[in-house]
């Protein structure tokens, strides 16, 4: 997966994927929790796949 289509997968699968995981853990000790808090605030700054 190159190009357009990269971009596209991770910015609206895969970071909305991961973001998922802290509505998913089972507390904020968990490493599913601390995973989704960061990929809830982070932004893609890539603009070329």
């Amino acid at each position: 997966m190159t190009g357009d289509d990269l971009l596209a997968f991770v910015n609206q699968k895969l970071f909305p994927y991961l973001h998922v995981f802290k509505q998913k853990a089972t507390g904020p000790n968990t490493i599913e929790y601390k995973i989704g808090e960061i990929f809830g605030e982070i932004k893609n700054r890539i603009q070329s796949g």
